[in-house]
């Protein structure tokens, strides 16, 4: 893969305008179909603006992109409001586009040159607080996805005798994110938690492999130049089958970490992830 982009920001006053250009190639090479596509190019073309007036503030963006699946526009517009100097509300709604990987393509047993390109709309809403001591966030999103590319177990297309590349005909992932972070005896904590719905609007069923909750703790604590800290991080179960018979347990995991700052520009880190050497599966038989 071969990739060049220009980026030019400018300022407007207390604005900022951004254009971009992006080129990217991508080749491969296989023994597989000679009848593939052996490399294709992407010209994009995007700009945005960001401006604040007063309370308010607006970013509005724009894309282009030209490609052998032709030129599909996608395009965002966010706005937030300072309620207070410590309070905000936000508000945001963006459409994305996705062209299926080569291997989602054409790798032997798993891609499909049938794959199409992943579209979505998503929408969302939030509020933040922050005192410069305790912050604290919450957001709801909903995201309608057509032709979700996803990795599916069984393959309903024949001749595949395991999991392959699959577009979900009509997906929807749904949810609010909560967060907070605060100071407390010389400690920093912080939290935050995702509880979602991600389902295929066409079965009803949960959508493969995902899990309806995440979050994560952590507790940072200062000595000097050194930094020590601990994570928790869990899950909820998913299913690893699109018919949500086959079960996968949720999880619990332990991390612990140390920083030291040995000067300015320098720091040495060391980290110890799942110390209770948990047992636990993403997809079935990949521990």
């Amino acid at each position: 893969q071969t990739n060049i982009t220009l980026q030019n920001d400018i300022r407007i006053g207390e604005d900022i305008v951004q254009v971009l250009y992006d080129h990217r190639k991508e080749e491969v090479s296989t023994n597989g179909a000679d009848a593939m596509n052996r490399d294709r190019t992407t010209n994009s073309r995007a700009a945005s603006y960001n401006a604040r007036r007063g309370a308010n503030l607006l970013n509005a963006a724009i894309r282009r992109d030209n490609s052998v699946y032709g030129s599909k526009n996608t395009g965002s517009v966010g706005y937030g409001y300072d309620i207070t100097s410590q309070l905000r509300a936000t508000a945001s709604y963006g459409t994305s586009f996705r062209a299926p990987t080569y291997n989602e393509l054409y790798y032997p047993g798993y891609g499909n040159p049938a794959n199409q390109p992943e579209q979505g709309k998503n929408s969302e809403i939030g509020l933040r607080w922050d005192d410069g001591v305790n912050a604290f966030s919450a957001s709801y999103y909903h995201n309608k996805l057509t032709d979700m590319l996803v990795n599916t177990t069984p393959c309903p297309y024949a001749g595949y005798n395991s999991g392959c590349a699959y577009n979900v005909n009509k997906a929807l992932l749904e949810g609010v994110t909560i967060s907070g972070a605060t100071k407390l005896a010389g400690i920093e904590l912080t939290a935050s938690i995702d509880l979602q719905d991600p389902k295929d609007e066409t079965t009803g069923k949960r959508l493969q492999r995902r899990s309806k909750k995440h979050g994560n703790v952590t507790a940072d604590y200062a000595i000097g130049a050194l930094k020590l800290g601990a994570e928790l991080e869990f899950s909820g179960d998913r299913f690893d089958d699109t018919a949500n018979k086959n079960r996968l347990g949720g999880y619990g995991l332990v991390n612990l970490y140390a920083t030291y700052a040995i000067s300015g520009d320098w720091s040495a880190l060391v980290r110890w992830n799942n110390i209770g050497d948990k047992q636990y599966d993403l997809a079935r038989n990949y521990a």
